[in-house]
């Protein structure tokens, strides 16, 4: 009869103690997930909550020096992603009651469950709104098919579509907060659109860090009549100071290289031409507005012009490998109701790279037969065009991913 009993109470202690175990598993998958997902936008210190509260609310409660701890590691100690600074390592720990086994057994057990958790790239974008909303509306048609549009805005809506007029096609919509709309019957989705994702790493940031030259060696003004310009590299480094404006019958054509706009903007009057007719192969330019602050300019192009430029797969300066446009981010002169960023595209309009323009409003109204061959990542975005949306894989562009939160290990 002891040998019978002492079967039994084993037996139906290991059972809760297996039990206990699948739970503390299950309660350190959901805490490292939460926790990864909470790393992607705020500190350290709030990601090791987010994770505690996820474990508590599936029955294991953080107590120091009481039978269940949470113990939350970022980055995690070893294994394969222990150098992933996104990826978190979480392990709950929970001391076993003894019920009838405590006639046989001198001590309890305790139960272990580890995970860990980390951010991979899922899908490419190329619309990213970094701070601000992206919307979409008016007489708009969007051809993106093969991306997504995304916003990493955080208050809702993220992105927002308004009226029946517009024509969306794009892989996917990938928004922070809400997505308004997004269900409207003219926006045609591969994959259907997502909320309450984690944020999309912005892949230029490395540029807001950069030191950006000032206007030492004197300025490179364009004269009238001019129709070439040489870039910083090939004119004793040298940068345009003021505006560079092609009026309407003038025609510019750039040699490959980069050009700094110094306390100006560029602006492409109606029946202007900006080109690059030597950008073949990997050859290509950037085009850079610094300057003070207050005085940085922005972008016109404005309908009935032609554009036609592609950015360089290996720059001189690499920073700006597969970079067409950049406004510098310092830059304070941003108004919602006055962009300055203010692309008309037309029919004979080609970007090719990164339009890359992380604090200012920008608002894109293309025609049919506008490509916009690149990657526009900006602080807020609007579209009222027509314009097909790809990547260019021929210009070397880095293109922001989507980001899914995976269990590892």
């Amino acid at each position: 009869m002891v040998t019978v009993f002492g079967a039994a109470a084993i037996a139906t202690d290991v059972g809760s103690w297996y039990a206990a175990r699948r739970g503390a598993q299950n309660a350190a998958d959901a805490g490292a997930a939460a926790a990864t997902a909470t790393l992607s936008y705020t500190d350290a210190t709030t990601a090791r909550t987010a994770a505690r509260d996820v474990a508590a609310r599936n029955g294991f409660t953080h107590a120091v020096g009481g039978p269940t701890t949470v113990d939350v590691f970022i980055p995690p100690r070893s294994g394969p992603n222990a150098s992933n600074p996104s990826a978190v390592e979480v392990v709950v720990t929970q001391r076993q009651q003894l019920g009838a086994s405590g006639y046989f057994l001198s001590s309890a057990p305790s139960v272990v469950g580890r995970s860990v958790a980390t951010l991979r790239d899922a899908r490419n974008v190329c619309v990213l709104a970094l701070s601000g909303q992206l919307w979409t509306g008016g007489d708009l048609a969007i051809n993106a098919p093969t991306c997504v549009l995304a916003s990493n805005r955080r208050a809702s809506p993220s992105i927002e579509v308004t009226g029946n007029s517009l024509a969306v096609t794009a892989f996917s919509l990938a928004a922070v907060a809400s997505c308004q709309n997004c269900g409207n019957a003219n926006v045609v989705l591969t994959e259907r659109f997502k909320e309450w994702q984690p944020p999309i790493a912005d892949p230029y940031v490395h540029l807001q860090s950069k030191t950006m030259p000032r206007p030492t060696n004197g300025c490179m003004n364009r004269g009238q009549g001019n129709t070439n310009l040489q870039p910083y590299e090939a004119n004793g480094r040298r940068m345009i100071c003021g505006d560079l404006r092609i009026n309407g019958g003038e025609v510019l054509n750039l040699s490959p290289g980069t050009y700094y706009i110094f306390n100006g903007g560029l602006f492409v009057q109606g029946g202007g031409t900006l080109r690059c007719s030597t950008c073949t192969g990997g050859a290509g330019v950037t085009i850079v507005l610094t300057g003070d602050p207050a005085q940085i300019g922005g972008i016109t192009i404005n309908a009935n012009s032609v554009v036609d430029l592609r950015a360089a797969r290996t720059a001189v300066d690499r920073d700006y490998d597969g970079v067409l446009f950049y406004r510098d981010f310092r830059a304070t002169t941003n108004n919602i109701n006055n962009p300055s960023i203010d692309i008309n595209g037309t029919t004979d309009m080609r970007l090719s790279g990164a339009l890359y323009f992380p604090t200012s409003y920008v608002r894109m109204n293309g025609t049919a037969g506008s490509v916009l061959c690149s990657v526009v990542v900006a602080g807020s975005i609007t579209f009222t065009g027509t314009a097909d949306v790809t990547q260019c894989a021929e210009v070397g562009t880095r293109v922001p991913q989507t980001r899914l939160v995976m269990v590892a290990e």
